[in-house]
């Protein structure tokens, strides 16, 4: 081959070599603006699922409160007429029963609020 001919090649070569290397580049960027994408939206995603546990923990605070004043009115209507007691003794027990649980499930949404913040914490 002439040196033209060599020179010719070299340059294709330094072309394809430069070609490849821009597009590894290029997709290297989309890969990571893709994976910042993804990031965003697992972060937004866990967010939301913070505000949705918050507000189920409002909801359940509001009505542990409800059941507090129930038992505490009917502890006073128990006090009052020792009439139909039994009666008035057997909803105090149910109401403190969903008042333990309606207290248990706050303390399972508070942990689970704590979970999701430690999540974005680290994000």
């Amino acid at each position: 081959r002439s040196e033209e001919e060599d020179e010719e090649v070299a340059r294709f070569y330094a072309l394809l070599s430069k070609f490849a290397q821009d597009w590894a580049e290029e997709h290297q960027n989309e890969d990571e603006k893709m994976d910042e994408a993804q990031m965003a939206a697992q972060i937004r995603f866990q967010k939301d699922t913070i505000a949705g546990l918050e507000e189920q923990v409002r909801d359940l605070e509001e009505e542990r409160n409800e059941l507090r004043e129930a038992i505490g009115n009917i502890k006073q209507q128990a006090e009052a007429t020792r009439a139909g007691t039994s009666s008035k003794e057997k909803q105090l027990k149910t109401l403190n029963t969903k008042l333990a649980t309606s207290q248990a499930r706050v303390v399972e949404l508070e942990a689970a609020v704590k979970i999701q913040e430690d999540l974005v914490i680290k994000h």
